[in-house]
């Protein structure tokens, strides 16, 4: 409304007003949501992405994780990276997965991606595919990283920064800090367990995307690391739930309370 859509019309951007439309007001409200948190907060909006088994696994005690969910679900996962601003993992996902870490939407044009990767001691092969995937990759480490990995890295065509931390990690807030100041808006954390573990652990986690299949791993790696709450009542709450069936498996969509 208020001319909103004329005003994208007149940019050439094909938009339509469907009045009175509360499913179409709710998507809209979902779109626009990192955009307004983005006014007033210090950090991007943080959605929380796992694929995990009934039981909380994401992987065997090997590392073994391909694959966990099936096809549908793997391609909705690919839809909801095409609509990220940021995707960030820990190192231990490039080095055991070797992932590219771009959106590959079906039947649409992939959007160049903005890839986020946390690596203390910069442990990021210069050979890893996402350096060779669309869109511009960054490597956060820890201050005393050494120089050479980074100058590895930038040759490889990422931009490297060092930033301090404690037990030698760079601090996850000061990271986000910056991705804010990089006019990074949305952020979608995709894993391993660690860096989800620490994000959760910190409380800033704004939204969850859980794609769950339909089995019992027992053992193995979990999707969610970390400390976690002393007391049943201090774990986060989801709202605003909602789920899909993508063949066999589920995806949960929720934002966490504070968020809702």
């Amino acid at each position: 409304a208020e001319g909103g859509a004329a005003t994208l019309q007149k940019a050439g951007i094909e938009a339509r007003l469907f009045s009175g439309d509360r499913d179409v007001t709710t998507a809209c409200a979902d779109l626009i949501r990192p955009w307004v948190h983005s006014l007033s907060c210090w950090r991007p909006w943080v959605t929380a992405k796992l694929a995990m088994t009934l039981d909380g696994v994401t992987a065997t005690t090997t590392g073994e994780s391909k694959w966990i969910t099936g096809p549908a679900a793997r391609a909705r996962g690919h839809d909801l990276r095409q609509r990220t601003g940021a995707i960030m993992v820990g190192v231990e996902t490039v080095l055991a997965d070797n992932p590219s870490l771009d959106a590959r939407p079906q039947g649409r044009k992939p959007a160049p991606g903005f890839k986020v990767i946390l690596d203390s001691a910069l442990r990021t092969p210069p050979s890893a595919k996402l350096f060779s995937a669309q869109g511009s990759t960054v490597v956060i480490g820890h201050e005393n990283a050494g120089e050479t990995q980074a100058r590895s890295l930038e040759a490889a065509g990422a931009d490297v920064v060092l930033l301090p931390g404690s037990d030698g990690r760079p601090d996850l807030q000061d990271a986000l800090r910056y991705l804010k100041e990089k006019k990074v808006l949305d952020l979608m954390i995709e894993g391993g367990g660690t860096l989800l573990g620490a994000a959760f652990d910190a409380g800033v986690v704004d939204e969850v995307w859980a794609f769950v299949a339909p089995m019992v791993m027992g053992g193995g790696r979990r999707a969610v690391g970390g400390t976690g709450p002393d007391a049943l009542s201090d774990a986060m709450q989801l709202a605003s739930i909602t789920t899909e069936q993508l063949g066999p498996d589920l995806l949960i969509r929720g934002l966490a309370k504070r968020s809702a």
